[in-house]
């Protein structure tokens, strides 16, 4: 198995015994190519032995930790490019943005409060840890969006919401994010 971008043996090995589509794989590794924060993610995946697994077609895209305390990262199959009418013109035309919606999963996987709270008896405490928890979602899935060259309308919007919003990052924050993608 040959090494490609910053990616370690156990990194590829990782995509190769996952579901992801050949396309999908591809994705990824392009974009590990572009960005050295996604091939460090990805890397700190595998050495945690993360796994990564797609979810039926609209069946949504999230991350989970088991009780024995393993991490799965469920990806909707719709984003994988090598999925034949996923649905979702944005993919077809830049298959990066699976990787956008990967790197997303691993931040909330891997990232200090990227999947942390606990449950709250106050709706209003639940709703603040849900927003950091998905703020470090988004802040990872930007940053790599900006180093693999992903421009506008796609950078800034959360792909991994499967177009259900695809709510865009304010501007005082995307400036924010650009600043943090150009010195990571």
């Amino acid at each position: 198995m040959e090494t490609r971008a910053d990616l370690n043996q156990s990194t590829l090995a990782l995509l190769e015994k996952s579901d992801i589509s050949e396309e999908g794989i591809s994705a990824i590794t392009i974009t590990a190519e572009k960005s050295p924060y996604f091939a460090e993610l990805l890397n700190d995946a595998a050495k945690k032995n993360v796994s990564i697994t797609l979810n039926e077609k609209q069946q949504g895209t999230y991350t989970e930790k088991q009780s024995n305390g393993k991490i799965v990262v469920v990806i909707d199959k719709s984003f994988d490019p090598g999925n034949q009418n996923n649905g979702i013109t944005n993919i077809d035309k830049n298959p990066i943005i699976f990787a956008t919606v990967l790197a997303h999963e691993l931040g909330h996987a891997l990232l200090p409060g990227g999947n942390e709270g606990t449950p709250a008896n106050d709706p209003a405490k639940a709703a603040i840890t849900g927003d950091n928890n998905e703020g470090v979602g988004l802040t990872t899935e930007y940053i790599v969006a900006k180093q693999s060259g992903l421009g506008a309308p796609q950078t800034g919007y959360m792909h991994s919401d499967n177009g259900q919003g695809n709510q865009p990052a304010p501007g005082t924050l995307t400036a924010l994010l650009d600043d943090a993608a150009i010195q990571i």
